[in-house]
């Protein structure tokens, strides 16, 4: 199985969201996407969050997993970050545009479908007070490709 990570990074009030206007592949060209990529073999999916993220972007928040979605042949891992300064300096390090989208119009925004709710998603579970956060992401922080 190929695994990919995906992650959305967020100013303080989750008001806004850092998101990559795509080149690649074909079917994501021109689409906004979240930061990331391919899971290296035996690559633990935090660390390859990590690593996406300084490629892309620049800088690395603290990443929180919060959903998967899966085939027989592929998996994408999902990550969100609440960071106003690291939201301040992401910046464009490779040939896809950064692209800062304000979360209450994700809807009307030229994103992969499925952002449409994963955004609001993600924003509604970095706002919320949980007692026991890591109760939320059991496992997969160990989880490797």
């Amino acid at each position: 199985m190929i695994h990919y990570v995906n992650g959305f990074l967020f100013d303080e009030k989750c008001a806004w969201v850092v998101l990559l206007k795509k080149n690649r592949p074909d079917w994501q060209a021109g689409f906004l996407n979240g930061v990331g990529g391919k899971a290296e073999e035996s690559e633990y999916f935090i660390d390859a969050m990590a690593r996406e993220s300084f490629e892309e972007i620049g800088v690395v928040p603290e990443w929180q997993y919060f959903i998967s979605m899966k085939t027989t042949t592929w998996a994408v891992h999902f990550f969100a970050a609440k960071d106003q300064q690291r939201f301040d300096l992401a910046e464009q390090r490779t040939d896809e545009e950064v692209v800062r989208s304000l979360v209450q119009n994700i809807q009307t925004t030229n994103t992969l479908p499925c952002l449409r709710f994963l955004v609001p998603m993600a924003a509604y579970i970095l706002t919320m007070k949980f007692s026991d956060p890591e109760k939320l992401c059991i496992g997969m922080h160990d989880a490797r490709a």
